[in-house]
Order: structure tokens, then C-alpha cells, then sequence
């Protein structure tokens, strides 16, 4: 999956909360996401380093939040100002 790289940490215990929530195992959430397993699990474990714009975007959508709620938020300045790495291309 293409897309500039984000080197910015994800709030992976918001991810795996939220799925849960929904009622959803990994497997669920990779499918409805578009994404693998393995790529969920890395992502709810903190063991993913970088990832691109589009798993970010997957993710929230799959999720039902904003890819910025994600995010950890000290990577930008203040409420209401869109995160520059989800500002479009």
C-alpha cells in the first residue's frame, strides 16, 4: 500500500479500545479495515514504527473516529489545526 510514511506513533491501546467496543477480534477489524492481521496486531501491540497515510486512514474510517484521534497528539500543535501529516498532498 503506497503513501507517504508517517513517523508518528499511534495510540495503539485507543485502537485495540475501541475495537473492542465494537465487539470485534483482530481478524474483524483487518477485514474491515483492508488490512492483515499481522498489520493490526503490530499496531495494537506498539510494535509498529511507521506506517503510511492510507493504513492511518483505513483504521479511523474502520474504527468510526478521525484519523487525527489516532495519533499520539504532541506530533502537532493545537486543537482544531489538522495534523500535517494527514494534510492533503
Amino acid at each position: 500500500m503506497g503513501g507517504a510514511i508517517i513517523n508518528s506513533k499511534i495510540k495503539s491501546d485507543l485502537v485495540k479500545s475501541r475495537r473492542k467496543a465494537l465487539g470485534w477480534t483482530q481478524m474483524d477489524l483487518a477485514i474491515k479495515a483492508g488490512l492483515s492481521m499481522d498489520t493490526v496486531h503490530r499496531v495494537e501491540s506498539g510494535r509498529i514504527k511507521t506506517f503510511t497515510k492510507p493504513v492511518l486512514v483505513l483504521l479511523a474510517s474502520a474504527l468510526g473516529c478521525a484519523p487525527e484521534e489516532l495519533l499520539v497528539s504532541d506530533n502537532y500543535a493545537s486543537e482544531g489545526e489538522q495534523c500535517p501529516v494527514l494534510k492533503p498532498e
